[in-house]
Formats: structure tokens, C-alpha cells, sequence
């Protein structure tokens, strides 16, 4: 929806994650065996802020996120299983500079910034 709202590079950019973002979910649904079932965490209702907030906040906002997320997967996996939740981290942080955020010493770590 946010994309809609946009216009230009900002309009791409946001369909391109969001559609990213969509294909990854139903990957984990399926891996995780919750796709269609009760327990599909993507079933979970949640707020979007309004237009008053900018696209590219929220953008940024969302990847800052996902990259904590990710991290704190990283720490919690098994020795093997880590490289792809690594790769999501590097991408979402990537993602996040590339919507404004910062950079920080250790991305999705902010208690180590």
C-alpha cells in the first residue's frame, strides 16, 4: 500500500522490498510448516503508521528491524544454519543505509552501537 502512495524511485524501491519481503515470509511459512495453518505469524494483524509518516521513515524503520531480528536469530541458531540468516542481516542492513539509516558498528545490535 505504501508503495502506491509513492511516486518514482521511492515508489520502485518500496514495491521491490515489499515484494522481497512477501517471497521470504512465504519461504519461512513454508520451511517453518505454518503457512495456512493457525500458527502463520504473517496471520497477525498489525498497525502501519499513517502518511504522516514518510515512506522512507518507515522503509528505514522496517529494515532497521528486520536486521535486529535477524541478529538475534544469528545468536540463537545453530552453528550450520547461520549463513543465511548472516546474508538477511547484511541485506536488511544494507536496505536500512540505503533508506537514511546510520551506520553503527554492529548492524542489528544496538546495545553495541
Amino acid at each position: 500500500m505504501r508503495a502506491a502512495q509513492s511516486s518514482g524511485d521511492t515508489r520502485t524501491r518500496t514495491h521491490d522490498r515489499a515484494a522481497l519481503h512477501r517471497a521470504r515470509a512465504q519461504a519461512w511459512a513454508l520451511v517453518a510448516g505454518v503457512d495456512g495453518t493457525d500458527q502463520d505469524p504473517r496471520r497477525v494483524a498489525y498497525d502501519v503508521p499513517g502518511s504522516e509518516t514518510p515512506t522512507t521513515d518507515l522503509a528505514r524503520d522496517l529494515e532497521t528491524g528486520l536486521a535486529q531480528d535477524y541478529a538475534t536469530l544469528v545468536g540463537l541458531s545453530e552453528p550450520g544454519t547461520r549463513a543465511v540468516l548472516v546474508a538477511l542481516l547484511t541485506d536488511s542492513t544494507l536496505s536500512a543505509a540505503r533508506w537514511g539509516a546510520p551506520a553503527v558498528p554492529f548492524p542489528g545490535l544496538p546495545e553495541r552501537a
